[in-house]
């Protein structure tokens, strides 16, 4: 089967774009290993997207970053390390809240800033009394005064000599990424628009509902939707609507954060069942729910914690898939995008083996293999899934609405959607639209 120009293209740029990752990487574990010092790309909110070799040799840093709220600070620091760097357009020299001496270098590609090169994590001199009675201060050491204060003393000692130097060196490595990091700082940049985009989708509409009394059934049908979505793996419809369910836990809880906390976390678990049931092995989701849980046990925004789960669902996503196995990706891809837009008409097992050029047999194993499901089976579920779509209107009954869908009869609509939805069509529209 002949790939689109599209796919070429798509994974034209995906290659590129690994292979710059790679290639950018090189050069930062260069850096860290002629100089000893730890060096970070971060994104403009402070969140790592590339480390040099040096980076997890700091056990000081590493532990306070195995706690939440450290890790959060962290980020909190990097963030504001960027602001800085670019307002001075040149490195910025800064002690972070553990108290070690760090420097941050722009980024920016096509006049648009993208985050920041991050060196450092070391002292000017050695861990002093004055030092260590800080790191007493600090709230992470509640609870570990010793581990803390011992990984301190291993802290590198640098000069200020050494800091200029290695700030002219940083200079360096910021102007290679700008470039050859062309598609990993425009994916970058791409991330941080997107994000920037659904977070204002978010405030605007909390704006809107701010005096509306909300119903919470709405939210019930929408979460259930979206359950249906990862089930079926729709990866489109599931970026469509969590920024609206996610709004609507918020709006339901008040703005409360810990209530706001504690429904997510609440529905992540639905998600997660739901991910397990869509081919995910169920020990690997639990495993995956217990990071996330650690992940947003601190945060206290909204924003962050939002940009966490939908991260979380795409890795469960993510998972699925690989569980699956890829090595068939195009070719399922296209079968699926082939339901997807034929469901409606009476369409054979022969006509989509004749789509992709494969023989009927062997085209449900392969799909069987990839899927975790029949053709058939994955067909009906698709018809089912657009027939709720349908229901939402009342321009059409039951039957109609089968018809549509690519139901030979009544009956059969019937018979498979209570397979499905443990209902009949006619009661899963009533409380629909009830």
């Amino acid at each position: 089967m002949q790939r689109t120009v599209v796919e070429r293209d798509d994974e034209l740029e995906n290659e590129k774009l690994a292979l710059e990752k790679e290639n950018l990487r090189k050069v930062m574990d260069n850096f860290s290993l002629s100089t000893g010092l730890s060096v970070v790309a971060v994104n403009l909110y402070g969140e790592v997207f590339l480390s040099g070799a040096q980076y997890e040799e700091n056990t000081f840093c590493q532990y306070i970053q195995s706690i939440a709220e450290g890790r959060e600070r962290c980020r909190r620091c990097y963030e504001k390390a960027c602001k800085e760097a670019f307002k001075w357009d040149e490195p910025y020299f800064f002690r972070c809240h553990g108290g070690l001496v760090m420097w941050a270098a722009p980024l920016q590609i096509e006049q648009t800033r993208v985050g920041a090169i991050v060196c450092g994590q070391v002292l000017l001199w050695k861990a002093d009394r004055l030092f260590l009675n800080e790191i007493k201060s600090l709230p992470l050491y509640a609870g570990h005064p010793d581990q803390l204060l011992n990984k301190a003393r291993e802290l590198k000692v640098i000069s200020v000599r050494q800091c200029q130097a290695a700030a002219e060196l940083l200079k360096a490595v910021v102007e290679h990424f700008s470039n050859t990091g062309y598609y990993l700082l425009i994916d970058q940049k791409n991330k941080y628009n997107w994000r920037n985009m659904v977070l204002s989708q978010i405030r605007d509409r909390k704006k809107t509902y701010e005096k509306t009394a909300f119903d919470r059934s709405v939210y019930l049908k929408r979460e259930r939707n979206f359950l249906q979505h990862v089930r079926m793996e729709n990866k489109e419809k599931i970026v469509e609507l969590f920024p609206v369910l996610y709004t609507d836990m918020e709006i339901l809880s008040g703005y409360d954060q810990t209530e706001v906390r504690q429904s997510v976390r609440d529905f992540m678990v639905l998600v997660s069942r739901a991910c397990a049931e869509a081919g995910l092995e169920a020990e690997l989701a639990q495993q995956m729910l217990r990071q996330y849980e650690k992940e947003t046990a601190n945060l206290k925004d909204s924003e962050e914690i939002y940009a966490v789960s939908y991260g979380m669902i795409c890795n469960y996503l993510d998972m699925i898939f690989q569980s699956q196995g890829n090595s068939h990706t195009g070719l399922i891809q296209s079968v699926v995008n082939y339901i997807q837009q034929h469901y409606g008409e009476d369409i054979t097992l022969d006509d989509i083996a004749a789509h992709v050029c494969l023989s009927r047999s062997y085209l449900c194993a392969l799909f069987k293999k990839n899927m975790n499901m029949t053709i058939n089976d994955y067909l009906l579920r698709v018809r089912v899934e657009k027939s709720i779509e349908l229901m939402k209107s009342r321009a059409w009954n039951t039957g109609e609405i089968g018809r549509k869908c690519g139901f030979s009869s009544q009956s059969h609509y019937t018979k498979v959607f209570r397979k499905f939805i443990g209902l009949t069509p006619g009661q899963y529209r009533n409380k629909l639209l009830s």
